[in-house]
């Protein structure tokens, strides 16, 4: 049976948790106050800090699931245990206890989800994730409605989803898959295959194993294409659009924009060439990479 810990249950029978800390942060009730000599009131408001600490033994643990309400940190780090920091902060009326971290091991799984209350008025805040993963530690999906999410040097192919935040992803063995309504996505030196979009935000994907769609609704696009993932698409609605095509890219190519140049080259055999329309072959052409902005340019470049 699965095992399920929160922030009022200290250990579980199939993954114990090790320890707890929890730091208070000064506090001052909200209300005006008068300064001397002026007229302005100073309104302070109340705010608690709290820090919960868990471990859980990677033996039981092959992969991460997290259903976030924050920023969430994931990070490889050597050891044979899963550790887990939730910063929690309140202010206003509200109370730290109104948040909370929850974890589930099911089948293998490690499952964090965060709570935080909704407010009206004068509160709210936040509860932020930091993870260390051992190497034999999966990342399959990491979730957050309203924060940003940065992996670092994990294994697996990893989801990511934010409504409001970045996506900063480094270092990382398998595929990504990584979107974000509002925010920028940045990848660098990922094994497999990457897909990212953002509808408000720039792309920028370098050193990739291969790429999948790469789009934003506004904003620019950098990317490194070495290969592609059968058909691939690099696509901003507003903004440039800048792409390397790798050495050993085997692809036929098309770069359109709507309202702007194409400029640069690379191709083995070019078959269109104008202003704003450049298409032709890399290597054998067997995949297909489409390039294209509505409004902005596209520049292509290869090594030499």
């Amino acid at each position: 049976m699965p095992s399920t810990t929160d922030d009022t249950d200290e250990t579980t029978s199939g993954a114990p948790t090790l320890s707890r800390r929890r730091l208070l942060g000064a506090a001052a009730a909200a209300g005006a106050a008068g300064l001397a000599g002026c007229s302005t009131p100073l309104v302070q408001i109340r705010t608690a800090t709290d820090t919960t600490e868990r471990e859980f033994d990677a033996g039981a643990v092959d992969r991460l699931r997290v259903d976030a309400d924050g920023d969430v940190t994931v990070e490889r780090a050597e050891g044979d245990a899963v550790r887990v920091r939730a910063r929690k902060r309140a202010h206003g009326n509200t109370e730290l206890d109104e948040f909370a971290l929850r974890s589930r091991v099911d089948d293998g799984a490690l499952h964090l989800a965060t709570r935080k209350p909704n407010v009206v008025g004068i509160g709210g805040g936040s509860v932020d994730l930091e993870v260390s993963l051992p190497p034999t530690v999966a990342v399959d999906r990491v979730v957050t409605d309203d924060g940003s999410v940065t992996l670092r040097g994990t294994s697996g192919d990893a989801t990511v989803e934010t409504g409001d935040g970045d996506v900063v992803a480094t270092g990382l063995a398998g595929d990504l898959d990584a979107s974000t309504d509002d925010g920028d996505v940045t990848v660098e030196d990922v094994g497999g295959v990457v897909t990212a979009r953002t509808r408000d935000g720039s792309l920028v994907v370098r050193a990739p194993g291969a790429v999948g769609d790469l789009r934003t609704g506004d904003g620019d696009v950098t990317a490194t294409v070495p290969a592609v993932d059968g058909s691939a698409t690099v696509r901003s609605a507003d903004g440039d659009v800048t792409v390397a095509l790798g050495d050993g890219l085997d692809a036929a190519v098309d770069a359109t924009t709507g309202d702007g140049d194409v400029t640069g080259g690379g191709f083995d055999v070019v078959e269109i060439d104008t202003e704003s329309h450049v298409a032709g072959t890399v290597g054998d052409g067997t995949g297909t990479l489409r390039i294209h902005t509505d409004d902005g340019d596209v520049t292509l470049t290869r090594p030499s």
